[in-house]
């Protein structure tokens, strides 16, 4: 299980890598670059961060994968500006699709799924924060499937979006660290964006063990 978590990781990281290349070797950057972006984005100034945020931010409560919004985030803004950019978009997407479970798909479920509602109830409530951070520092599942869970559960709003927000952050940094990377040419940023990757990780499974013996 352990294994296979890394190594489909391992792919998702190598597979941006490989973009990242793939679009120096094409001159892809003669396309999408900070001209490109300064003109359709930063040209805009705050109304331009705000249009890449609620843009990100309902594809993040739809499923769409926070990495490469934190991808892009980190190509288009650097790697500051990128990471808080990025932050923000997939906070805003998992509350989004929380409270959408929440207000609107809950009654169903309690009417169709009592019994797993149950079980969602019992992993969620107990230590609601501590939970929410252990899945999110997990580099692969679901995103939209567990603000789905949370917001049909009786998980407190506040605790599950403090605890993703927190979760968030390595995997934010490493993927802006990786966007903004290949904008400024160093290696040095992907080969930290790696680091920080592994770090993540084993946090993650320590923390999903400590909760297994819990």
């Amino acid at each position: 299980m352990t294994l296979r978590i890394l190594l489909r990781s391992t792919i998702l990281i190598g597979t941006l890598v490989l973009l990242g290349y793939a679009m120096k070797a094409l001159n892809l950057e003669n396309y999408i670059n900070e001209e490109s972006v300064d003109a359709y984005i930063r040209s805009k100034g705050i109304a331009g961060q705000l249009f890449f945020i609620g843009i990100a931010s309902i594809l993040a409560s739809i499923g769409f994968p926070r990495q490469i919004i934190s991808f892009l985030a980190g190509y288009g803004f650097g790697l500051e500006l990128g990471f808080f950019i990025a932050l923000i978009s997939c906070v805003l997407g998992c509350i989004i699709s929380f409270n959408f479970a929440r207000f609107v798909c809950r009654e169903w479920v309690q009417t169709k799924f009592l019994d797993r509602l149950g079980k969602a109830d019992s992993f969620f409530i107990a230590n609601t924060f501590s939970t929410t951070l252990m899945i999110r520092l997990m580099p692969v599942g679901s995103n939209v499937i567990t603000n789905f869970l949370a917001g049909v559960s009786g998980a407190r709003g506040t605790s599950f979006f403090s605890g993703s927000a927190l979760g968030y952050v390595p995997q934010t940094i490493i993927f802006v660290m990786l966007g903004s990377g290949f904008n400024i040419e160093t290696e040095i940023r992907i080969g930290l964006s790696i680091f920080l990757f592994i770090l993540s990780f084993l946090l993650g499974i320590f923390l999903f063990r400590r909760y297994k013996n819990n």
